[in-house]
């Protein structure tokens, strides 16, 4: 016996979702308009939180978060993000 989408409560919820939202992602695609910047903070602030938790020394706690919010901790193969033009 076939098993069809409808039978897959995992692609109904799916199906249900791109429906509802679909409006939304036209104009994304169309106009390329994201939030990629408010979810890259986002990324960092919980990568910050979870790095420095459970630390009792604020002191330690603050050159934890530091440590891992900074640039020089990222590994080598991410690409750096300018965001505004180096001036010589």
């Amino acid at each position: 016996m076939a098993t069809f989408g409808k039978d897959i409560p995992e692609l109904v919820t799916l199906a249900t979702t791109l429906d509802q939202w679909r409006d939304e992602t036209a104009h994304a695609v169309l106009l390329g308009i994201t939030n990629a910047k408010a979810e890259g903070v986002n990324r960092l602030t919980e990568l910050v939180y979870r790095v420095a938790f459970g630390l009792r020394n604020v002191a330690h706690q603050q050159r934890r978060a530091s440590w891992a919010a900074s640039r020089r901790t990222r590994p080598h193969w991410l690409p750096r993000v300018i965001t505004r033009p180096q001036v010589a």
